[in-house]
């Protein structure tokens, strides 16, 4: 039965009342249904209760196609709609056509989910030069946020890529977790600029670590933290730890604090050791025009310079031109010390002494007799070694000789007092040095038995120079006249480094 170009208002073709059947068959030919020129709507199937309307084909393809611009509508109610959910391996395109095209999937109304999955082929999301743009409204965005382990790779194509990470829209926060794996920000090998932060009005950075390490390391290039008007602290919390400045093996130049203007700075410490150590090199404290300042508080401190074990070199003050030292102590003694003991002591009083400055005092303890009368001179101490009363750097020898220790000027006494005289006319006593003899005479006075004299001399002294006293008395017919010795020290030789 054919049907052709029918000018009627309805054609209908079948049974809709119990099982009746209706089939189109063709063969290869083709069906066609509502193909005609004419504008008019094709419904196929049934939305009556549970109504099925099934299309299929065999491998030759099902199109569905609009030719004139028109809308093509898949709708489902509440129920699914299914596209390609059968078991077989497929390649599903949607929107993939040389025109443009505007490409929606999923709703935004209300609750409505969608999901765009894959299994272990790849997912891919591509724009050709377009922009991508995935919003949530208030509702998290979350990438990779399963239990699964995974690699996450963001712009990391061979091309140039601009990429940010986080807003800056008012109270904005990004982070960036990771577990123990580590968490690497702009560690490629190539040549880049790596900035963290925002220099915009309060913005607010934080590094942080835990009990690991927190590296920042700059291979050959410059590291610098600014801070502009703001402070810079470096570990000012609370806790006891240690923080160490340039302490790596290497050549390092370390500069610390600014010279411009009237730029301060300060280095302390509490009741732990300030230490400022150079390892054979120089340390060197310049104020230009200002004061340097050492223990200038009004604690009660004390100070050491130079007391180490080692071999050390000091020099305090300089000569140059109108420059001026002044060395001040309060109510207690002052102190000049070398190795071998204390060199100079003052009293805040005004009392100096020089423990080690060569000074001796040493005396004839017992009369030695039959010395001298006719001009035979006599050296105190040759014959009865004297007694020391002191002898300060022990530069005296009881021989009666005494041995200057360095080159300079000596202040040199001496004293004789010659007993048992009868007819003796005079005496002499003499200081003998090595670089001359200072000699004084004295004439017996009329039935004088004892006759005495004493010689005082600055003496100039070459060191290991010696000095001796010696004397004689004159006019007897033998050396019959003694040199008188007692504790009482009728003879005795003194003297000190004067100079």
């Amino acid at each position: 039965m054919a049907y052709t170009n029918l000018t009627v208002g309805a054609v209908v073709v079948g049974n809709s009342s119990g099982a009746a059947s209706f089939t189109v068959n063709c063969g290869t030919g083709g069906a066609n249904f509502g193909t005609s020129a004419n504008a008019h709507t094709t419904t196929l199937g049934s939305t009556n209760s549970t109504s099925l309307t099934v299309l299929q084909s065999g491998s030759g393809g099902i199109s569905v196609t609009t030719s004139s611009n028109g809308v093509i509508t898949l709708a489902s109610g509440t129920g699914t709609i299914s596209i390609s959910t059968d078991a077989t391996a497929t390649t599903l395109n949607i929107g993939t056509g040389a025109g443009v095209k505007s490409t929606f999937l999923g709703s935004t109304n209300t609750t409505s989910t969608t999901t765009v999955q894959s299994g272990s082929g790849a997912l891919n999301v591509t724009s050709s030069n377009g922009a991508m743009t995935i919003n949530s409204g208030t509702g998290a965005l979350t990438i990779s946020g399963d239990a699964s382990a995974t690699t996450v790779a963001i712009a990391q194509g061979a091309a140039v890529k601009t990429v940010a990470i986080g807003s800056t829209n008012t109270t904005s926060v990004t982070t960036i977790d990771c577990g123990t794996g580590g968490c690497d920000v702009g560690v490629s090998a190539n040549a880049h600029l790596t900035r963290l932060g925002s220099t915009n009005s309060t913005s607010a950075t934080t590094v942080q670590s835990g009990s690991g390490a927190l590296a920042v390391t700059s291979t050959n290039g410059t590291l610098t933290i600014n801070s502009g008007t703001g402070a810079l602290s470096i570990s000012s919390d609370a806790s006891a730890t240690t923080v160490t400045i340039a302490t790596g093996a290497a050549v390092k130049t370390t500069t610390l604090g600014s010279t411009n203007s009237t730029s301060a700075t300060t280095v302390q410490s509490g009741s732990g050791t300030l230490s400022i150590t150079a390892t054979n090199g120089a340390i060197t404290m310049n104020s230009g025009t200002g004061t340097v300042s050492i223990g200038s508080d009004a604690t009660a401190a004390t100070y050491n310079f130079a007391s180490g074990a080692g071999a050390k070199v000091v020099t305090l003050g300089t000569t140059t031109t109108t420059s001026s030292l002044a060395l001040k102590y309060g109510t207690a003694d002052f102190t000049l010390a070398s190795a071998t003991g204390t060199v100079m002591s003052a009293l805040d009083t005004g009392e100096i002494t020089y423990p080690l400055q060569p000074a001796f005092l040493a005396y004839l303890p017992s009369t030695v007799t039959n010395v001298s009368g006719t001009g035979t001179l006599f050296q105190l101490g040759t014959t009865t070694a004297l007694t020391e009363v002191f002898d300060q750097n022990s530069d005296f020898n009881t021989n009666g000789t005494f041995t200057a220790p360095v080159t300079g000027r000596y202040q040199l006494n001496g004293m004789m007092s010659f007993s048992g005289c009868t007819i003796a006319t005079a005496i002499s006593v003499q200081m003998t040095t090595s670089n001359r003899i200072h000699r004084l005479d004295w004439g017996r006075p009329a039935s004088s038995l004892t006759l005495g004299g004493c010689i005082a001399v600055l003496a100039d002294m070459d060191a290991a120079d010696t000095a001796v006293v010696k004397g004689f008395s004159f006019g007897e017919a033998g050396d019959t006249d003694d040199l008188t010795g007692a504790a009482d020290a009728y003879s005795e030789f003194s003297g000190f480094l004067m100079a």
